[in-house]
């Protein structure tokens, strides 16, 4: 397996400065890119938040890489 780094962190082409995760009361998790700040934004209920959070953390004990649909 090749992995590589980049020396500039980006998303879909965008340099970003920050990750924001943001509590909501709508249900379910909405990720998205604000451009303009050069931010990756994170929206979520609780649930929502909690369910994903657990599945990064699954990704990231995985020995093959971490890759995972969710």
């Amino acid at each position: 397996m090749e992995t590589t780094t980049s020396a500039e962190p980006s998303f879909g082409g965008t340099e970003l400065a920050s990750v924001e995760v943001l509590s909501t009361s709508d249900p379910g998790v909405r990720i998205r890119v604000d451009s303009e700040r050069g931010a990756l934004l994170i929206e979520g209920d609780r649930r929502g938040l909690t369910a994903l959070a657990d599945e990064v953390q699954s990704m990231a004990e995985m020995d093959d890489g971490g890759h995972q649909h969710i």
